[in-house]
This record gives structure tokens, C-alpha cells and sequence, in this order.
């Protein structure tokens, strides 16, 4: 668990950043707002009138740490302040409370890198697009580490490689779905002393039509005895459903054409999911290129954990921050609450004193200020 205190945390990156308002008529500080708005989101708070709503609810909890020298900000102050200010640099706050709060976890650190997108981002008065955010996931902590925002989800191939420039992958298994298949993204990982597991699909056709024929032409049986293979079975039972799954893992590559094209390319993997529901049986088969040893556990670990960036975050961020409906969507403010959501479901998914869902906790924090202390790990005198 994390021990620093997140406001004191807030308060040392918030120094860094360059305030992008005019010096000398700002009423408000810029850690005051950075702070009411974190606070607001993690209590559920959707826009800027119920973020100042919540504050002016608590405003006496909140001057024990805050100045609030001229009150709590109008909503225009909030919207205005998040439009102009830059979220490169605003991402300081998001990997500096990560690297606190994955301090605590040990073993191998997987990375989950994906595309979200803002659905009500756009502005027709203006001809924007919606938004869509590649962000990088830590599963074992529940941590989003840092996000690039892109005009469309095309974008994904050249938002992941800037992603990864503001990011530590070093000594990390980074785990890609067909989209960030290119070899411009693996070299970058490998430049930076990091792994790769990446799915394959029609985007790479000629490498996922050698490594299925692969598959297809090659019985379990035999795949276990081969040098430098591994296989690894679960079962899941649950709901009047069955799961079967299977994890393949292969050191043989040395007959895949361009293998040299790819770096660090060093295994195959195949998954095979077999559900049984109701007496139906359907069976799904994904193919993988890998750099890890064949390690069939860390193979299992990296797949099945590169989903948690979908179940663990992006569905809490509609469910529960209601990020797909947020009508905030000018200039540089979509991206900035982006990065407050993301801080709001990892700083709630680390609060472990109550075994409780994610939006009942942020429900908790709404109604219990010693309860919101113990998320942002405070103790105000």
C-alpha cells in the first residue's frame, strides 16, 4: 500500500507544471483546483458545477490542507484552467502517484497498452472528432501509468510509440493486441530493455498465416514433446458456464520467414478458450509472437492480463465514471479529466481497508471524509 501522502504528492508536481493562465489575475491556486477536481472525481463527481457542488459541500474539510484564499473556484474557472493546460506535462501527477503506488507490488511487471475512446469528445461546431486515448495499464496494481490522446483509433500505430517515450518498460512485459503489431513498436520496447507478447491477425497477414499454419498443422500431443515447448490448462467453472483454456508457448522459430525483421522475436504462443454454456461449446484460437523465454506461466499471466485493461479499467470508466457520456470536450479538458478518472480508479482500486467495489467505494468517499482520508492517504491537522 502506498504511505505518502497524495496531497503532499500533488502539491510537488503540481509545482513543476507552468500554470497557463495570466500571471498576476489568478484568484485561485493551481493546486487548489488540481486537488478539488481529483477529489471530486474519485466521489463521482461528472462536470465541472458538481465538482465545485462537492466543494463548497466539504469546504471546511478542505481548508485544513488547502489555501482556498478567495473561496472555491467558479465552474468557468475549472473549465478554462484544463483547456489551456498541456497534458504532457500534466502527466507528471499520474506517473509520479503510479510509482508510489506500484512501489508496493512485487514480481514482473506487465503492461497492458490500449486504445479507449471519449465517445462524446467530439464538437461538431468545430469539426472535431471524439478523442481516443492509448493509455498503459499495470493489472497487479490497478495503475494507469500514462495516456497519449489521438484523433481516431488509426492513430493507435503512431500514438503507441510516443506512449511508450513517456513510459518505463524497462524489465516490463508489454502486451499489445493486433493493432500495436509492428515492427517499428517491438523495436521500440526492446530499446528500452523491455519484452513484448503481441497478438497476431490479418494486419500482419503473412507472419499470422505462418504461425497459425503452424498451430494447425502440429497436435497437442506432439507439441508436448518438442524441445522448448510448453502447454498449460485451466478450468473455470462458474454461472452454468465452463471455461476451458489452454496456453502454448513455442521456442521453435527459426523457420519463420523475416523473422529477423522482428526483434527479439524468440517464441509463438497459441491460446485456445473453450466455453460451455448451457451444453453449447464454442472455441476461439489467438496467436501470439512473443520475445520472453518460453515461460508458458508469464505467457498465460501477460494474455489473460491484457484483458484486465478492458474488465479493470476501461469498463469501470463507463460504468462507474460514466466516461463515454462526459460532455467535456474543449480543447485540452477531455484529456485532462482522462488522466483524473485514471487517478481516481487507481487510487480507490489501492484503498484496501473495505472489500468493496470501485463505485461503492467512490460512493463511500461522496458521504465519509475520514473514508476519502484514507484513499488519498491523509491526515489533516
Amino acid at each position: 500500500m502506498i504511505h505518502k501522502n497524495v496531497i503532499e504528492v500533488i502539491r510537488k508536481e503540481v509545482s513543476c507544471l507552468e500554470d497557463p493562465r495570466v500571471l498576476g489575475r489568478c484568484n485561485h491556486s493551481l493546486f487548489d483546483i488540481v486537488v478539488l477536481t481529483l477529489c471530486g472525481v474519485i466521489a463521482g463527481c461528472e462536470g465541472w458545477e458538481s465538482i465545485v457542488l462537492h466543494a463548497k459541500d466539504r469546504k471546511e474539510w478542505f481548508s485544513q490542507f488547502l489555501v482556498l484564499e478567495n473561496g472555491i473556484p467558479h465552474p468557468t474557472t475549472f473549465s478554462r484552467v484544463f483547456e489551456r493546460l498541456c497534458p504532457d506535462s500534466f502527466q507528471r501527477l499520474l506517473l509520479a502517484i503510479a510509482d508510489a503506488l506500484r512501489s508496493a507490488f512485487e514480481g514482473r511487471i506487465i503492461l497492458s497498452i490500449d486504445g479507449k475512446a471519449l465517445r462524446h469528445s467530439f464538437d461538431k461546431s468545430i469539426g472535431q472528432n471524439h478523442i481516443h486515448v492509448v493509455s498503459a495499464y499495470d493489472g497487479q496494481s490497478g495503475v494507469t501509468i500514462g495516456q497519449v490522446a489521438t484523433a481516431c483509433k488509426s492513430n493507435e500505430i503512431t500514438a503507441i510509440p510516443k506512449l511508450l517515450e513517456l513510459i518505463d518498460v524497462s524489465g516490463a512485459v508489454v502486451t499489445l493486441d493486433a493493432m500495436g503489431c509492428q515492427r517499428e513498436i517491438v523495436e521500440k520496447i526492446v530499446a528500452q530493455e523491455g519484452d513484448y507478447i503481441i497478438s497476431l491477425k490479418g494486419n500482419q497477414s503473412t507472419l499470422h498465416d505462418q504461425v497459425k499454419g503452424y498451430f494447425s498443422d502440429t497436435t497437442m500431443a506432439e507439441l508436448e514433446e518438442r524441445p522448448g515447448s510448453s502447454i498449460l490448462y485451466t478450468v473455470e467453472k462458474g454461472h452454468g458456464r465452463v471455461e476451458e483454456r489452454a496456453y502454448v508457448i513455442v521456442k521453435d522459430v527459426d523457420w519463420i520467414e523475416g523473422r529477423s525483421k522482428w526483434a527479439n522475436l524468440n517464441c509463438i504462443g497459441m491460446a485456445i478458450s473453450r466455453r460451455t454454456i448451457n451444453g453449447k461449446i464454442s472455441e476461439e484460437r489467438r496467436h501470439f509472437i512473443a520475445s520472453i523465454e518460453p515461460d508458458v506461466a508469464l505467457f498465460e499471466k501477460g494474455v489473460r492480463g491484457h484483458w484486465s485493461i478492458e474488465n479493470s479499467a476501461h469498463y469501470v470508466l463507463d460504468v462507474t465514471f460514466r466516461e463515454d457520456d462526459s460532455r467535456i470536450r474543449r480543447d485540452y479538458s477531455p484529456e485532462n479529466m482522462a488522466i483524473f478518472r485514471r487517478l481516481a480508479i487507481a487510487l480507490l482500486q489501492n484503498e484496501t481497508s473495505t472489500k468493496r467495489s470501485i463505485k461503492q467505494k467512490s460512493r463511500l468517499t461522496f458521504r465519509d471524509d475520514q473514508y476519502l482520508e484514507q484513499v488519498l492517504r491523509i491526515n489533516p491537522n
